[in-house]
């Protein structure tokens, strides 16, 4: 089994962040949109609710964003009438709890983050998320400016199944309130995982 070091993971993170944030602003939500109301997957273990609001997009049925959903990238869900609200998930292989401590240890210290424009902390924390509530993740939330836009992340981080994965929530400054309680939070509460 390959080990990851902190620091490299954290680096993997933070090119994650870049594109769901370009992305989101540069094609329309309605362009071949999906309809599912669940995101399953088998094959990682991971099944959620997708909330009313959002659109999912999957490398099987990409619509418009079949770039941009590749590379380990399992899904996008981008809001149905704003693309001001997307949340964007990936997965790195051979990841270790060690890993996942080591890259809230960097975000606490020096995030890679604090390069992008705008960047401000407003948390870094170990969170539960699932249906049960009993998988560990970390939690990022930090301000940044996204085309001159004020935007808000939330960046979940956990593992499954020996894989790492990173979901980047985000939204523009003034919706994001209502954005995470609406949108991002059901997403974990209500993940699955098998």
């Amino acid at each position: 089994m390959q080990r990851t070091s902190g620091k490299a993971v954290s680096v993997l993170f933070l090119v994650m962040l870049a594109v769901p944030l370009a992305a989101q602003r540069g094609r329309r939500a309605d362009a071949g949109s999906s309809a599912k109301s669940v995101y399953d997957s088998e094959e990682i273990g991971i099944k959620f609710p997708v909330p009313q609001g959002l659109e999912l997009f999957t490398p099987e049925e990409p619509g418009p964003y079949t770039s941009f959903l590749s590379d380990r990238r399992i899904m996008y869900l981008v809001g149905a009438s704003s693309r001001d609200v997307s949340v964007s998930a990936r997965y790195s292989p051979n990841v270790t709890e060690a890993d996942l401590k080591a890259s809230k240890d960097t975000l606490d210290s020096n995030p890679p983050q604090a390069k992008l424009p705008g960047y401000k902390k407003i948390s870094v924390r170990f969170i539960k998320i699932g249906a049960a509530a009993d998988k560990d993740a970390v939690e990022h939330i930090y301000n940044v400016t996204s085309n001159d836009v004020p935007t808000t992340v939330r960046q979940v981080m956990f593992l499954h199944k020996g894989r790492g994965f990173t979901f980047i929530c985000s939204a523009v400054e003034r919706q994001y309130a209502s954005a995470d309680k609406r949108l991002f939070e059901p997403i974990f509460a209500r993940m699955e995982f098998r």
